[in-house]
């Protein structure tokens, strides 16, 4: 193997370990993988070009041959992190494990990926913040996928005559795929393989046009006068320098466009390939560097389950608050020259946010609108203190490992023939569908709690979902709101009995709607005529795309309430900086005057502070593991406030006479804290999926008591 390319490997695998284990520094880390993907390109074209594809035999060669590098060492490690997930997780994580290893086994994880973030009660499942040890796999997944069709692509490219035909149709391929990758959903993109073969055929480029040039080098520094219009004042060694400082901006230490910097660094990489640097020092002259390449297979596969493992025993303190904190610093002399770097006052308490790549634009589900992450406040990063002391332990531990797994397993099964390598590859096959089945069926599993601890988790648990479930007084007298897309679509629909008052009460919004409504219903203690409420996935009541508002327009035209709650926890759009003639505001604008038009009184829940996915799980894992700390997991008041600071402005802006924005947010306030959980039961306020607990709902009773004897008396 070329030094020069192993050099690349451990370049990559450089950049996406920092990423993973200080994110909110190394912010662009994760195009280490897009380095991999371009050198397996070049790799599988060399290889699949040494000699004419022609027979079955020459397929299955190549099958062999990939076979033979990955699988061995890739389900040995599928096996020991799914085991060890058992051990150092609770069994709340064990779900959403189980999910991906099974996935994995298939080497079909960045497809379960796709699924789970397009499903709108799924995506915390998906969620990159998760102890999901399996999240990696994703791009071992794309490669194998690659692989699969590899051979296919190499023998349609014979048709060919000439390599240069070959070179303009693998070009033609790089520049065309991406083209899609760049327009469609990112997370969709990210994740699937046929949108990633504009990064494959990269390293295809890179083959074919060194087979155009053969001998043709870079031009090299003149060395005589003789001819100096051939020559250049820099060298082929020059540019190589040159591209691999462009891929330190892997590493730089502040958020780059993606849809620029990922096509450059696939390009620089492409160029150092062809380049078949010799020389270079940065590139070849360092030996840790070569040999980190080596081992970088090992290392990305042990890394994460590493820093899982860690960050969940030994701190587990979470960025509950998805917001950013940075500094500008400006080079002395050159004060046009600054950037902002994501660095908290003091390099202690590190910052740490996984905020996965795919913090750019995202499909709502179902609506067919692309939504864009909120741009967190440039004066904010989530803090996440003691996780700096998980970085040495877990480097160590991953140093030391992937040295000896490539000494003592890799080496020699690479040594094994083929009836050995089906034999290791197919018992361990074997031990992973073993111990699935074990981990279901038997109870030795897992760790055993006290008593008061085992009951504080089973009380927990019991709370969670009951927006999915609501524990309703009475039975809806139906719950078909008579339209087409309602099964399909999963809305929420309840027209409750008759009370004995006169009012007509709607509840929309999105799952809060649904997960709130007994709770406002209760408060009218059934002074009401009538009360439905409308529940629409991924709906926010007052802006969405349009489909959506004009089904919330439809049943108030129709129904004509006296009092509308519109119930919903906005999406992050309403937290991206305001701007003048802002869309949204104007969207909100003018679906409150149309339901002003046909109702008495709105109630609009206002903007909630933010938790992470997945909260009472890592409520739990704090119960079990760090009792002492649970103080950690209620929010700044200040930050959270600062976080949410532009969706409470865009409220304040909304036109209505007939409107009151309530704000829940307050009856989690104590001393300069939002409280995420009871201090004296024990009892999460919020659940895995961000909606309030049945703990939680004691806390809102006064709010909503006092909304329904406004509506009572002056409606």
């Amino acid at each position: 193997m070329r030094q020069d390319l192993q050099s690349l490997r451990g370049l990559a695998i450089i950049f996406v370990f920092l990423y993973h284990l200080y994110p909110a520094i190394f912010v662009n880390g994760f195009l280490g993988v897009d380095i991999f993907f371009v050198l397996s390109g070049y790799l599988m074209a060399r290889n699949l070009t040494k000699k004419k594809i022609e027979k079955f035999t020459d397929f299955t060669t190549f099958y062999y041959k990939r076979f033979k590098r990955i699988l061995p060492l890739y389900y040995l490690i599928v096996l020991i992190s799914f085991i060890l997930v058992h051990y150092y997780l609770g069994h709340f994580w064990w779900e959403i494990n189980w999910r991906y290893s099974l996935a994995s086994l298939f080497l079909s994880t960045n497809q379960l990926l796709i699924t789970d973030s397009r499903e709108y009660f799924k995506q915390f499942l998906a969620d990159e913040k998760s102890p999901n040890v399996f999240l990696h796999l994703w791009s071992l997944g794309v490669e194998m996928q690659f692989y699969l069709i590899a051979p296919f692509i190499l023998l349609a490219l014979q048709c060919l005559k000439s390599d240069t035909l070959k070179f303009i149709a693998v070009l033609l391929t790089t520049v065309i795929g991406f083209i899609p990758f760049l327009l469609l959903n990112a997370h969709f993109a990210f994740n699937f393989m046929p949108l990633r073969l504009w990064q494959f055929a990269a390293g295809f480029c890179a083959l074919f046009w060194s087979k155009i040039n053969p001998e043709e080098e870079l031009p090299e520094k003149s060395k005589t006068t003789d001819s100096p219009k051939r020559t250049l004042p820099i060298g082929k060694e020059d540019f190589v320098t040159v591209g691999v400082a462009v891929l330190i901006f892997c590493v730089f230490p502040s958020r780059l466009d993606v849809h620029v910097i990922r096509p450059i660094v696939t390009l620089t990489t492409a160029f150092l390939i062809v380049a078949k640097s010799k020389e270079n020092k940065v590139l070849l002259k360092l030996d840790a560097l070569v040999y980190t390449g080596n081992i970088s297979y090992i290392v990305y596969l042990v890394h994460w389950p590493v820093l899982t493992f860690f960050s969940i025993k030994e701190t587990f303190q979470c960025n509950l608050l998805v917001i950013f904190t940075s500094h500008k610093v400006t080079v002395p002399g050159l004060s046009f020259l600054s950037v902002t770097i994501p660095f908290p006052p003091t390099m202690a308490p590190f910052l740490q946010s996984r905020s996965h790549h795919q913090v750019i634009p995202k499909e709502s589900p179902r609506s067919g609108r692309r939504f864009q992450r909120a741009t967190p406040n440039p004066s904010l990063r989530p803090y996440y203190g003691p996780f700096r002391f998980v970085a040495v332990p877990s480097l160590v531990l991953t140093i030391i490992s992937s040295v000896l797994f490539h000494h003592l397993y890799e080496k020699p099964y690479l040594q094994l023939n083929w009836i050995q390598i089906v034999s290791l590859v197919s018992s361990l096959i074997l031990a992973n569908a073993l111990v699935q089945y074990s981990v279901r069926e038997h109870h030795f599993w897992g760790r055993t709690y006290s008593p008061a601890v085992q009951n504080l988790i089973d009380a927990n648990e019991a709370s969670q979902y009951n927006w999915a479930s609501p524990n309703l007084k009475d039975e809806c007298v139906t719950k078909d709101m008579k339209h087409p897309d309602q099964n399909a679509n999963g809305y929420a629909y309840c027209l409750f009995p008759p009370g004995n008052g006169t009012l007509k009460i709607n509840d929309i919004g999105n799952s809060y709607a649904e997960n709130l409504n007994e709770q406002i219903r209760d408060q009218f203690h059934y002074n009401y005529s009538e009360f439905r409420y409308l529940s629409v996935v991924g709906g926010f009541g007052t802006y969405n795309a349009p489909y959506i508002t004009d089904m919330y327009r439809q049943q108030v035209e129709k129904y004509k309430p006296d009092v509308l709650f519109i119930t919903a926890r906005f999406s992050d759009d309403i937290k991206l900086p305001i701007k003048e003639n802002d869309e949204i505001v104007q969207q909100i604008n003018d679906n409150i005057k149309f339901f002003e038009k046909h109702v008495k009184k709105i109630y609009i829940l206002g903007s909630m502070p933010l938790v992470r996915l997945n909260f009472m799980n890592h409520f739990l894992q704090y119960v079990i593991n760090k009792p002492e700390d649970l103080e950690q997991l209620n929010l700044d008041q200040k930050i959270a406030d600062e976080e949410r600071k532009n969706a409470v402005e865009r409220l304040n802006r909304v036109k209505c006479e007939k409107c009151k924005i309530y704000d829940l947010s307050p009856v989690f306030a104590k001393n300069g804290k939002y409280l995420t959980f009871d201090r004296n039961t024990i009892m999460a306020y919020i659940d895995n999926s961000i909606h309030i607990t049945g703990t939680g709902f004691k806390l809102l009773e006064p709010t909503y008591a006092k909304l329904a004897r406004e509506a009572t008396d002056t409606v």
